[in-house]
């Protein structure tokens, strides 16, 4: 059987078993469960089993040789149906998502939905990209940040920052950033809604350890970018955002 048949299946929302027993059934032409379980060397009844759902989703049909019951596989080309179906039920969560949100916000404790703050910790390469892209979706954006040390734990994601901007017109994104080339490279480009101003460090700060500070949407992250293991402690509560923030403007001010 091919691995990339099967990898590519399973991306589809089949199993292995259903994938082995698809192609098994490709390859033999009009068959019998029997067949398949045998060539497979698979209990019959869990062969059938996953038959019955080839049959559901439509890529196996069963047929007849004579009195007995056969199975054969539809033209490969019905895969696209696969994916087809995989788009409608991706438009319909996405269309019941507000619902949903609203539905679980309401299940919160009193003190979360009002003025409770919430500190969380995410650990880990992707963990903490779920943060950044958190921020990516974020309207207004108020950041202190170390662009060497991202860029080392995230190359190659500059473009998602500018997709952030252009996709979204009421961004405003404010970046005051440790010296660095890449950051003298960044402060270079013009983007609408995105600013950024550069804070020069001397021989004095050499044991300075800057890290990524970041106020939006009420949250404030404090992101880590230690290689392979980046931390972020991201902190829901509007005073401690705005509170950052106005340090910020402070900070923006004086770099004036």
């Amino acid at each position: 059987m091919s691995q990339k048949i099967t990898d590519y299946l399973k991306s589809l929302g089949l199993t292995d078993a259903e994938s082995l027993i698809y192609q098994t059934i490709v390859s033999k032409g009009t068959t019998t469960v029997k067949e398949v379980a045998d060539s497979i060397r698979m209990n019959r009844s869990t062969t059938h089993d996953n038959v019955e759902n080839l049959i559901k989703i439509g890529i196996v049909t069963q047929t007849r040789i004579g009195a007995r019951r056969a199975i054969i596989a539809e033209p490969p080309e019905r895969i696209a149906y696969l994916i087809e179906q995989r788009e409608e039920s991706l438009h319909s969560l996405k269309n019941k998502l507000p619902f949903i949100l609203n539905e679980i916000k309401s299940l919160l404790p009193v003190d979360n939905k009002n003025e409770g703050v919430d500190v969380r910790v995410y650990e880990g390469k992707e963990s903490v990209m779920n943060v950044y892209a958190e921020i990516l979706n974020a309207d207004e954006v108020y950041s202190f940040a170390d662009l060497e040390k991202y860029y080392a734990v995230y190359p190659n994601t500059n473009s998602l920052w500018v997709n952030a901007i252009n996709n979204n017109p009421k961004r405003v994104m404010r970046d005051i950033v440790l010296d660095s080339k890449t950051a003298r490279e960044e402060a270079k480009k013009t983007y609408r809604g995105y600013k950024t101003k550069i804070i020069k460090t001397s021989s004095h700060d050499k044991d300075f350890d800057f890290v990524d500070c970041i106020a939006y949407e009420n949250k404030v992250a404090i992101i880590q970018l230690i290689p392979e293991a980046p931390v972020a402690t991201v902190i829901t509560s509007k005073h401690v955002a705005l509170s950052i923030i106005m340090i910020h403007r402070l900070v923006w001010k004086l770099l004036e």
